[in-house]
């Protein structure tokens, strides 16, 4: 029985874990609905769209659109400021939303954990549809910042919108000269990392080593910003 409650103690810790999602944020998705006329609708009272791009993701020849919505900025201020010290990130959700050919949207799909929790007190998820790609971006940081990109594509066989690649950045606002950088592309299963001159004579990134990584099939539900401390990069699952 005492190893059966270390067990159940440990899958709740892991599911806690990987959920990232405070429960301002669990709570705001529950209100987000399975269909709606405009964007507006999909948000809960006492959020506002931050971002929202269209195009057709599905290869349906339709719109469609994804929004990023967070807390209204007073809300926002107001939350930083009760916090203190120990303020996280403002709350920051990203919505895709599938268009109908009767009008209006279908949702797809919500996730809450594309950002991370050390972030400024405004969260910065940028949308954008790139040829059918989803490419989602956020920058963080003052002295060394952070810049992550996540990009997305509709597989018609899974029906699902799967991640292809991430892209990690960090570098040093106050000195062109110091920063590096990682590209992985999950169809090709091949990472490229990068790093600036070390000789200070340029600041663009040099190439420094391709590596092969796993071709993993990530779906965009499943998709959360980990940080890696050992090796000062980010994951995105």
């Amino acid at each position: 029985m005492r190893i059966i409650f270390v067990i159940v103690l440990i899958t709740a810790a892991m599911s806690l874990s990987l959920s990232g999602q405070t429960p301002r944020v669990a709570a705001a998705i529950k209100l987000v609905p399975p269909k709606g006329k405009v964007t507006t609708d999909f948000v809960p009272d006492g959020w506002e769209i931050f971002n929202e791009a269209d195009g057709d993701l599905n290869g349906d020849g339709l719109a469609d659109a994804v929004i990023t919505f967070t807390l209204h900025l007073d809300d926002a201020v107001k939350l930083r400021d009760a916090a203190g010290d120990s303020y996280e990130s403002a709350p920051s959700i990203v919505a895709v939303l599938f268009a109908l050919r009767s009008g209006g949207y279908s949702l797809y799909g919500v996730n809450g954990r594309l950002y991370p929790s050390d972030s400024d007190f405004r969260s910065y998820l940028d949308n954008k549809i790139e040829k059918g790609v989803l490419v989602i971006n956020t920058n963080w940081g003052d002295g060394w910042a952070n810049d992550i990109t996540y990009r997305f594509r509709y597989d018609s066989l899974a029906g699902r919108m799967m991640l292809i690649g991430f892209d990690s950045e960090r570098y040093d606002r106050t000195s062109i000269y110091e920063g590096h950088r990682s590209s992985e592309n999950y169809s090709t299963g091949l990472r490229i990392d990068y790093a600036k001159s070390l000789n200070r004579k340029s600041s663009t990134y040099a190439e420094t080593r391709r590596s092969k990584i796993d071709r993993s099939r990530v779906g965009f539900e499943n998709v959360h910003l980990v940080e890696d401390p050992d090796n000062d990069q980010y994951k995105p699952y």
